[in-house]
């Protein structure tokens, strides 16, 4: 894709979201798009993320955020959860898991069709009311300490 494209500044290395493939300190942007909705615990993501980022570096993702908290019957449904719903982190625990992570000037927004695209997924139809799409932005501050020692 990169040759393709002729795309000289870009890279693709192939990893796990919990273990990104790069060195501390060494990406300017991390994004995801409805990803770290699938991973059973969110804190080593973005705690991974936040290593990977430079000082003053961004995290922008879209995801499925809880509104309220699911019932443990919806969080045990496979195929809600491989939908990208059962997943889905209440919003002040994500909060507290970006800032436990090392963020500041974290923003958990609804996209401004939320609700469509919600009620578009067949078998959450109805789930509106529980979860948005959401798009999650934070920064690694800019003089955050970027050593193994500090970051993990």
């Amino acid at each position: 894709m990169q040759k393709r494209g002729g795309y000289k500044h870009v890279e693709f290395r192939l990893g796990e979201i919990e273990a990104l493939p790069v060195g501390d300190a060494t990406v300017d942007v991390v994004i995801s798009n409805c990803v770290i909705n699938l991973c059973p615990d969110k804190r080593p993501v973005y705690k991974e993320a936040f290593r990977a980022l430079r000082p003053g570096g961004r995290l922008a993702v879209s995801d499925v955020v809880a509104r309220k908290e699911l019932s443990k019957s919806v969080k045990q449904d496979l195929v809600l959860y491989s939908g990208c719903l059962a997943g889905a982190t209440l919003q002040t625990e994500l909060l507290r898991i970006l800032e436990d992570a090392g963020f500041e000037k974290i923003s958990i927004n609804p996209k401004g069709n939320s609700d469509q695209v919600i009620s578009s997924w067949e078998s959450k139809r109805g789930f509106e009311s529980k979860v948005f799409a959401a798009e999650v932005t934070a920064v690694k501050p800019s003089g955050a300490c970027c050593a193994p020692s500090c970051c993990s």
